[in-house]
């Protein structure tokens, strides 16, 4: 267990760190323990076992017996100011969760230990989608199953791979270069990218579930290399517990897509429901193999044939329906979030429990 030591002169902003601290500290294995006042940090020092971090705003730094402490963190309110100072420093009005993962971060890069987990989980299910032409709403798809499965108690990660990716209409902005930075880590430290990502893991307030923001330079994912790609996966997993990682990846990227097919546990390929969007995943599945594939037909408008895909391989598992209101939402719209009969067919697909169970399709 990490022990962290927050020293705020601000209450309310003291509680509502200490409220996010109780609720996640378990997961974590991290303990916080918040003061308000320096005579009440010097107390619980006197009688407290080993304290890892103290996070602290720098003008109650002085008199504190920083010796004591594995690590000392900063806490800015100017996010400027956080690469000037002398000890590690986090800009403190950001989602908490990100303040969080960067505190810990500094310890773990200083004294080069990984905090364990001790929650107890399996592997993440990896979940790939992809679509053999663009506009499928592979994107959408992959967000609304994010959400879903955060909805279920699952902890998620989204990891985008698109070359020109949509996420800054749907997900909250973040830091243009966090993705380039997270592949320097992968590509230069393997060791401890899991730790480094901690940096650059986001929350999306809304669907609870992590990912980091993919940024506007498509040579990044482009350059790619498959040894990359499984660095990559294993970071995220080290850097937390997840229980799902779900991958949006574009059909460009096609020596990666074979890494996919193999470490996933599902690699879901968007169609359409006419007879282009059979030949183009007949045209898919004969060019990497069926092996954990499926078929979901997207933005159906309930005139499916059902001799489009019959019993010749083709493992069509859902049918979503089209959403008018997604066509014409704006940027950051709660439209984009939610969709009834959507959430209801996607829900099913995933209450199914037999990968590759075909969905029998009526006309």
């Amino acid at each position: 267990m990490l022990n962290i030591v927050m020293l705020d002169e601000d209450v309310h902003y003291m509680e509502l760190f200490a409220a996010y601290a109780r609720s996640v500290n378990t997961a974590s294995g991290v303990s916080v323990h918040a003061f308000s006042q320096k005579e009440k940090v010097l107390e619980f020092m006197a009688a407290a076992p080993r304290v890892h971090i103290l996070l602290v705003q720098s003008h109650l730094l002085p008199g504190l017996p920083v010796e004591r402490f594995g690590c000392v963190v900063l806490l800015s309110e100017h996010l400027l100011m956080t690469q000037q100072l002398s000890y590690p420093a986090v800009y403190k009005y950001q989602p908490l969760n990100q303040l969080m993962n960067q505190t810990v971060a500094s310890y773990t890069e200083q004294h080069a230990v990984r905090l364990p987990s001790v929650k107890q989980r399996g592997p993440a299910r990896l979940i790939a989608f992809s679509s053999a032409s663009g506009g499928s709403g592979v994107t959408t798809v992959a967000l609304q199953t994010a959400r879903l499965l955060a909805e279920q108690g699952d902890s998620v990660f989204y990891l985008n791979l698109e070359l020109l990716s949509s996420t800054a209409v749907l997900l909250p902005a973040g830091g243009e270069h966090d993705f380039s930075e997270c592949m320097y880590y992968v590509k230069a430290h393997p060791n401890q990218s899991g730790t480094k990502l901690t940096k650059f893991i986001r929350q999306d307030p809304a669907g609870q579930f992590d990912y980091i923001q993919c940024g506007a330079d498509w040579r990044e994912r482009q350059e790619m290399t498959a040894e990359e790609l499984q660095r990559l996966l294993k970071a995220i997993q080290d850097a937390k517990s997840y229980d799902a990682v779900l991958i949006d990846i574009h059909i460009s990227l096609t020596r990666l897509i074979p890494v996919l097919l193999e470490a996933c546990d599902r690699f879901v390929w968007l169609a359409s429901g006419d007879t282009a969007g059979k030949h183009r995943s007949k045209a898919i599945l004969d060019s990497f193999g069926a092996g954990h594939s499926e078929i979901i037909i997207n933005r159906s408008l309930g005139n499916i044939a059902p001799h489009l895909y019959p019993d010749q391989g083709f493992p069509v598992t859902a049918v979503l329906p089209f959403v008018r209101e997604w066509m014409t939402a704006g940027e950051g719209s709660a439209q984009l979030r939610y969709s009834a009969a959507f959430t209801e067919a996607l829900q099913q697909w995933l209450d199914s429990t037999t990968r590759g169970a075909e969905l029998m399709l009526h006309g």
